[in-house]
């Protein structure tokens, strides 16, 4: 362990971006989600479902956001690499190895205090809180979805220099947080052929999916979370709404990470150092 890994972890901790939209932002909407959208109460057997689901989509806004919050941290370090690694005892071995350690302990805190936050709200509003059904399965997945995270903003900030233009991660950035909002509305939006056509496709469903899946032991429907879930196990009525492939979608979160970590390492050695002028006009 380098000193490096000690203060990229700091770094992460301290930003107070991060800090707003991963946690205090997504915690304001864990409050809205059982107390104000989430009206009266629901049978025991039921609240776990409601608990899923606002820990898998909510979530998915939380990784977004840190994904933004590491395209960033990336980026401003990128040009800076070569120098690092060839001057210093930083290897480059090395440096991806704490690199994505850092990431993803940041990442285990914003979702372990989303978790407490989700079980807290659940505990006030039903006075219950259902574990979730396979714990080793949950963190397995979680773990996927960081490393993916972390693969995504390393892929976003090498696209901008490889390109030559650094400034426009100021948008690239923002990238996992329109299509993590894309997924988030499949919990409410109805089913339609187009749904399911991308489900798949969509980095941010298939993180959805898998998470409640785990979490819930049962298997999710592609779009129309809430209106399947209470139709089929509270009413016990038939909703035509196609249930997730859970093979299709673990394979599709592992073409992403192998995807994504392939381009990444292509497009490092199009980058070239810049100079702080550079940065500023490029």
């Amino acid at each position: 362990m380098t000193l490096y890994l000690l203060l990229k972890i700091k770094s992460l901790l301290k930003n107070k971006h991060l800090i707003f939209w991963s946690i205090v932002f997504v915690d304001f909407w864990v409050v809205l989600w059982f107390f104000v959208f989430s009206r009266g109460s629901l049978p025991s057997n039921m609240v776990i479902y409601n608990e899923a689901a606002a820990f898998a989509y909510l979530g998915i806004i939380s990784i977004a956001s840190l994904a933004v919050s590491f395209t960033y941290a990336f980026g401003f370090q990128a040009t800076a690499l070569r120098y690092l690694t060839r001057f210093t005892r930083l290897t480059p071995g090395k440096y991806l190895l704490e690199d994505t350690v850092a990431s993803l302990v940041t990442y285990a805190l914003v979702i372990a205090i989303l978790y407490i936050s989700v079980s807290v709200c659940t505990y006030l509003k039903y006075h219950v809180v259902p574990s979730p059904a396979n714990v080793p399965g949950l963190i397995v997945c979680l773990l996927a979805c960081g490393v993916l995270l972390h693969v995504m903003s390393i892929f976003l900030a090498l696209l901008c220099f490889a390109i030559g233009a650094p400034r426009s991660i100021n948008y690239v950035s923002a990238i996992p947080l329109m299509v993590g909002f894309i997924a988030y509305g499949t919990c409410f939006a109805g089913y339609g052929p187009a749904t399911e056509a991308v489900a798949y496709a969509n980095p941010f469903n298939v993180m959805a999916y898998l998470i409640l899946y785990y979490f819930t032991g049962k298997v999710p429907p592609v779009a129309s979370y809430f209106e399947y879930v209470f139709s089929t196990y509270l009413m016990h009525k038939t909703v035509s709404v196609p249930l997730v492939d859970l093979r299709l979608a673990a394979i599709s979160l592992i073409v992403w990470i192998v995807a994504l970590s392939l381009i990444s390492l292509f497009l490092v050695r199009k980058i070239r150092a810049l100079s702080v002028y550079e940065l500023m006009t490029a």
